[in-house]
C-alpha cells in the first residue's frame, strides 16, 4: 500500500480522529426520484422490470486507486475494493436493514446478492454500478428483486489523494441510493369482462 500518511495528517488536523481515514458523513442523503432517466442507461435497470422500492445505505469502505481504461481514455480511478458494510435507511430516514460486500438484508427477511454487470466510476467516489441479482432469501423488496442500482454516490476519498499513486488504498465513510427492481408479472387475459389479471 502506498503511503497517505501527509494526507491523513492534513485531515487529522482539519477534522480530528475518526475510526475511518475520512471523516463522518453528517449531512443526511436526499432522497431521490424513483424514476431518473437521466442515469445512463448502462447501469439503468433493463425494461421488462418495475421499481419495487429504494433505500439509502451508509456504511465504510476501502478504496483503491487502479488504471483504469474507461469511454474517455486511460486513467486513474478509485475502485471499492472491501466493503464492510452498514445500515439501510428508508425514506424517514429509519433504520430497516444492513449491507455488506454486494449483499442487502431487509429487517422484513428478505435477502438479495448480486453480481455487478455494469460500473461507472466517479472521481473520488464509489462507482455507479448495475447489480443483477444471484441468490435470494425470504421474500418481500430483497428476496425479489431482479436487479439493483447503486446510485447517488457520496463520500469516499478526499480530493486531496485525486494524484495519488496507483495501489494507493484509503479506507472510508459513503453512502448511495439502492434502487430494487423486479419483472414484471406476466398478464393473461381472464373471461371477467375483458380484464387483465396477473398469471
Amino acid at each position: 500500500m502506498k503511503s497517505i500518511a501527509p494526507a491523513l495528517l492534513l485531515l487529522a488536523l482539519t477534522f480530528g480522529c475518526s475510526a475511518t481515514d475520512n471523516p463522518l458523513i453528517t449531512t443526511p442523503q436526499s432522497v431521490a426520484s424513483n424514476v431518473n432517466f437521466a442515469l445512463p442507461a448502462s447501469v439503468r435497470a433493463p425494461e421488462g422490470h418495475v421499481l419495487l422500492g429504494h433505500v439509502t445505505g451508509r456504511g465504510v469502505a476501502t478504496f483503491t486507486l487502479q488504471s483504469t481504461t474507461t469511454e474517455t481514455g486511460t486513467g486513474n480511478v478509485w475502485v471499492l475494493t472491501g466493503d464492510e458494510g452498514g445500515d439501510l435507511l428508508d425514506e424517514n430516514n429509519a433504520l430497516v436493514g444492513h449491507h455488506e460486500g454486494n449483499s442487502w438484508a431487509i429487517r422484513e427477511g428478505g435477502q438479495v446478492t448480486g453480481e455487478p454487470i455494469q460500473n461507472i466510476y466517479l472521481p473520488g467516489r464509489a462507482p455507479m454500478t448495475l447489480f443483477q441479482a444471484v441468490s435470494h432469501e425470504g421474500g418481500g423488496l430483497t428476496g425479489s428483486a431482479a436487479f439493483i442500482e447503486r446510485v447517488h454516490n457520496v463520500g469516499g476519498p478526499p480530493a486531496a489523494l485525486r494524484d495519488a499513486a496507483p495501489g494507493t488504498q484509503f479506507r472510508a465513510e459513503y453512502s448511495a441510493d439502492y434502487y430494487f427492481y423486479g419483472s414484471v408479472a406476466p398478464q393473461t387475459r381472464a373471461n371477467r369482462g375483458g380484464a387483465y389479471v396477473g398469471g
